[in-house]
């Protein structure tokens, strides 16, 4: 059965957890929203944290979340917010769009902004990213992990094994999740979504390689007795075909055996003439067979 999960900006804020959250959210598992409030909140904590980056590199960004997931901003909370009392006032939007969109999870870092005595009143939940993503290996276990194994395939300057993005993800505040999905991992009980992309995570997935990638023993035996049962034959000299006779060449030795037929062959030409002037001379017959 899908929920409904409202982010918070300060899990919007790294590149990595940011791009795994709004992948997870087009899985199907629960139906994640943000509002234009919690946006902007992002794109202010992004430029404090990065100069190097610009106002419109991150409202690209922005458009780009809010195109992949549906029906993902909401709007129409702003009479909520104050009516709504938290130690933090600055995070009661953030409460108010949760309520407006019905949701029953609120995913942010700052859980102690959020009491639970104040959430009960309203059926919703304030979970970390990493409770959050936990709970989610719990439903899905091969949902959440083909989500990283693609969203290690998209990342190319520079490019991350599966192995590199767990890792990174570990740092970014998911270490829960990560020493889950790799307890899974190892335990093969969990695949990537193509088998094309089996390489990428460090060889631990491909059928017969053990923990550093290479092949099993047993493979390497079976493979070294297969070579020894079925020796390759060493290359023997390029054959030597024939030589085709074309379909011009074999109409024209065809017309040449014709004798009432007029040949183009300036040789059947001649032959044909002689016989000709000794038809004519027979006195000349007996020297043009001598």
């Amino acid at each position: 059965m899908s929920f409904d999960a409202t982010y918070d900006a300060c899990v919007l804020h790294p590149a990595g957890l940011r791009d795994l959250l709004v992948r997870l959210a087009i899985t199907g598992l629960f139906r994640a929203h943000w509002s234009a409030d919690i946006l902007d909140e992002m794109v202010r904590s992004i430029l404090r944290r990065r100069p190097d980056l610009t106002s419109a590199q991150l409202e690209r960004t922005r458009e780009l979340m809010c195109d992949a997931v549906p029906d993902c901003v909401t709007t129409g909370y702003e009479a909520l917010i104050d009516g709504i009392e938290l130690p933090d006032p600055d995070d009661r939007h953030v409460l108010a769009a949760a309520i407006r969109s019905g949701s029953q999870v609120i995913v942010t870092e700052n859980t102690a902004d959020f009491p639970a005595d104040v959430l009960d009143r309203y059926d919703i939940e304030a979970q970390t990213p990493d409770a959050f993503v936990l709970h989610l290996i719990d439903l899905s276990p091969t949902t959440v992990f083909s989500v990283i194994d693609a969203q290690a395939a998209a990342l190319r300057d520079p490019p991350f094994t599966v192995d590199q993005l767990l890792d990174r993800l570990a740092s970014s505040g998911l270490p829960r999740s990560v020493a889950a999905l790799r307890t899974l991992w190892a335990a093969a009980r969990i695949r990537p979504a193509r088998p094309d992309r089996a390489a990428r995570c460090g060889g631990l997935l491909q059928p017969g390689a053990d923990s550093s990638g290479e092949p099993a023993p047993h493979r390497q035996r079976q493979q070294q007795r297969r070579a020894e049962l079925v020796p390759r034959a060493a290359p023997g000299p390029p054959i030597r075909r024939p030589p085709v006779r074309t379909l011009d060449r074999h109409l024209a030795c065809m017309t040449a055996r014709r004798t009432n037929a007029p040949s183009r062959h300036p040789t059947h030409r001649t032959f044909r003439r002689i016989r000709d002037q000794c038809d004519e001379f027979p006195s000349q017959r007996a020297t043009f067979r001598s």
